[in-house]
């Protein structure tokens, strides 16, 4: 009989069960719920500790099964079957095993599909196929490499032992690989190069260096661009950002001083072209002595976030503009701002995009934050304490050896929980003892994150992103009561386009009927909706054309309601204008008409920088309506405000009284008897900003317009 790889891992399984090992434990050792949360440790066990990374692929065919890194027992790639229940390992796909001499699994690991899959040793890149196992070639990382220029030393270093100190260095043999992602054709590994690990640590440049990925054999060549060389020391990790990116984290040089890393350099990230092989941009965030795991990064690119190895606190990049959000100065407090207070491991966002999960080591435990507030909240209400998945430290009945369990890398399933599999959507490795914590984050109590965000008033507004309390001492946690959500004075963009529903009055009150004329109404009539449904002119400015679909669906965007993403992430599904462009939505069904206080609604795609309460990238029209689609009256829109204001988030609606794309979220609302109209059956959109120029998405970006005051049609 051939001895196959998973034949190999099962056999060593199970000669290793009960002294080393991995295998599953039936039944699970606790299943403790936590509010609407469901925590079980001990879902799968491995045979050694501090297993070092988790993948679910977002790929068809993959999205239910974890590849996890374990470090021995064995060495290599676990596949974990998540559809399994008690979990096993899966029996279609393999993973791999890493031979002796090619050394000892970092953590980075890439999958491309199921026939392609990447992983990092401390010497050695394995190119595998993750369903049988076999393994296309390993590529040896240890070849010495010469600098084109000197370059600096994190500090002075007698390099070569002969009594001299140097300051800079230009040939050295790369080590501790940290980062691994796939762009354009090429895989990018980065390394270290520290020259003494130890305190007081001392670190030759980081650099990164690229691979050719070919389709067969030899599988990976070095490419011919020279080593990237950092902008900070010490780049631990790599992620590939959705425009193509490669974005690199450098976490500076640390020292470990009574068990606390202490940041020594720099820390920040380099933004690195794919096609040049060059760093195009770097943002600096001091000596924060950032995590060594890839960030989390928003399904549009528009933001990373970042955690810290030292503080309790997280640090936010706005990728578009290439800026620090928060920092050092202004962080996303998890548990506390001193040196040493915290390893905040790993984030992961959810699958809908409101929530970031933090992995906190020194407390074993996951913190939620609401990414949909105005502020970003740690510990909302839909949450009623940290997701605990072990110990701190410390002797207590519960833990008698008073051994720290520790977090170390977390995942979130692919796919909508509930609809495409049900079961836990967040998952967590531990360090002492190596398992697999499951987390349903829903429980019995819903989606969280689906539901309506919370609102400041809920959060008790503050002038800076909330802290977490301390942590409880014990694993069981005792919920608290969400606020009871209150009427809002105008419909959100958020529900999905297919289910649409009226638009509420800004403020219920009830409607008079005139004496003469139609009757006023805040609901549709029978077999009518509230929005937009048929665009009778459009007429494209230069840079514009985003959203535009194909013959006979042209303008399916702008119809029916809003889809908005959040107040920090704006919707894609829209239709930009152009520089000038002009769009004439027509409404069919139900008529604007002048009521109580707002008519009619405009849903462009604006958001909020992070944090923040200002917009950072305006995209301004002027609104007009009509009766017969010919003669239009325009509201009153002015800018007060010089475009390209300076700083990162510059405006305000306060900058564009009268003008829609404005209002994250809510829309920007009209009413009629400003321009003395009754009732209008045509709306006119004009870009007046002509913000954005690149890829189709200059202009004004319309998502919907909605009816809040409407007729039946006369």
């Amino acid at each position: 009989m051939e001895l196959t790889p998973k034949l190999i891992l099962l056999t060593a399984t199970l000669a290793s069960c009960g002294g080393g090992g991995l295998y599953t434990e039936t039944p699970p050792e606790t299943t403790v719920s936590a509010g609407p949360v469901q925590i079980t440790r001990n879902a799968f066990l491995f045979g050694s500790d501090y297993p070092a990374e988790i993948v679910i692929p977002d790929i068809d065919g993959m999205q239910g099964t974890a590849f996890v890194v374990s470090t021995e027992n064995p060495a290599g790639v676990v596949a974990i079957d998540l559809t399994a229940s008690p979990l096993a390992i899966s029996m279609q796909f393999t993973g791999v095993l890493i031979a002796p001499g090619h050394g000892y699994p970092r953590g980075p690991l890439v999958i491309q599909g199921t026939d392609r899959a990447f992983c990092l040793t401390s010497s050695h890149l394995i190119d595998f196929n993750p369903t049988t196992g076999a393994i296309h070639t390993t590529i040896p990382l240890t070849q010495p490499i010469t600098l084109s220029a000197q370059a600096p030393l994190s500090s002075p270093f007698d390099i070569d032992g002969n009594g001299t100190t140097e300051t800079t260095i230009t040939q050295f043999t790369p080590n501790y690989p940290g980062g691994l992602a796939a762009a354009h054709g090429k895989l990018y590994v980065s390394f270290s190069n520290y020259l003494q690990p130890l305190s007081p640590a001392v670190a030759a440049p980081g650099i990164v260096r690229a691979y050719n990925i070919h389709a067969g054999a030899p599988y990976l060549t070095p490419s011919a661009a020279p080593p990237i060389v950092t902008s900070a020391y010490n780049p631990t990790a790599l992620a590939t950002l959705p425009d193509g990116t490669v974005l690199v984290v450098n976490s500076g040089v640390n020292d470990i001083v009574d068990a606390n890393t202490v940041p020594r350099t720099d820390a920040g990230v380099d933004f690195v072209d794919p096609v040049t092989d060059a760093i195009a941009d770097s943002v600096n965030l001091g000596p924060v002595a950032l995590s060594f795991q890839p960030p989390a990064v928003t399904a549009d690119g528009a933001l990373a976030f970042l955690p810290s190895a030292s503080y309790g606190e997280i640090y936010a990049v706005d990728l578009a503009n290439r800026k620090a959000l928060f920092t050092h100065e202004n962080p996303i407090t998890i548990t506390g701002n001193g040196v040493g207070e915290d390893f905040l491991t790993d984030t992961a966002i959810s699958a809908a995009g409101g929530f970031l999960f933090v992995g906190s080591f020194t407390h074993s435990a996951v913190y939620p934050i609401d990414l949909r507030a105005i502020i970003p909240q740690v510990l909302p209400p839909a949450f009623p304490g940290p997701i605990v998945v072990g110990f701190p430290v410390g002797v207590t009945p519960e833990n008698p050896s008073g051994v720290n369990t520790g977090i170390g890398a977390i995942a979130i399933r692919p796919g909508t929980p509930d609809t495409d599999y049900t079961g836990p959507d967040l998952f967590a490795l531990t360090g002492t003892p190596g398992t697999l914590v499951t987390i349903n984050t829903r429980g019995s109590g819903g989606n969280p994150d689906v539901a309506r965000p919370a609102t400041n008033e809920e959060h008790s507004e503050s002038a800076a992103p909330t802290s977490a309390p301390n942590p409880p001492s014990a694993p069981e946690l005792t919920p608290k009561p969400a606020p009871t959500p209150q009427p809002k004075p105008q419909p959100t963009p958020s529900a999905p386009k297919p289910t649409p529903k009226p638009a509420p009055t800004p403020q219920p009150k009830p409607q008079p009927t005139p004496s003469a004329g139609p009757t006023i109404l805040t609901d549709p009539p029978p077999g009518a909706d509230a929005y937009a449904d048929l665009v009778t002119s459009f007429t494209k400015g230069s840079g514009g054309g985003f959203g535009l679909g194909p013959a006979g669906k042209e303008y399916e965007n702008v119809l029916g309601p809003p889809t908005g993403g959040n107040l920090y992430v704006g919707s894609t599904d829209v239709l930009s204008l152009g520089c000038g462009g002009e769009i004439v939505i027509e409404m069919n069904d139900f008529w604007i008409a002048d009521g109580p206080g707002a008519d009619f609604i405009v849903f462009e795609n604006p958001f909020y920088c992070l944090g923040t309460t200002k917009i950072g990238w305006p995209d301004i029209g002027a609104v007009g309506v009509s009766n017969d689609g010919v003669s239009f009256v325009e509201f009153t829109c002015t800018i007060k405000a010089a475009k390209n204001a300076s700083g990162l988030c510059p405006y305000t609606p306060a900058h564009f009284p009268g003008c829609a794309g404005t209002q994250p979220v809510e829309g920007n609302a009209f009413d009629l008897a400003n321009i003395k109209m009754t009732t209008a059956r045509f709306v006119r959109i004009r870009d007046v900003s002509c913000n954005g120029q690149t890829s189709q998405k200059a202009g004004f970006d319309l998502d919907a317009i909605s009816v809040v005051n409407g007729i039946a049609p006369q």
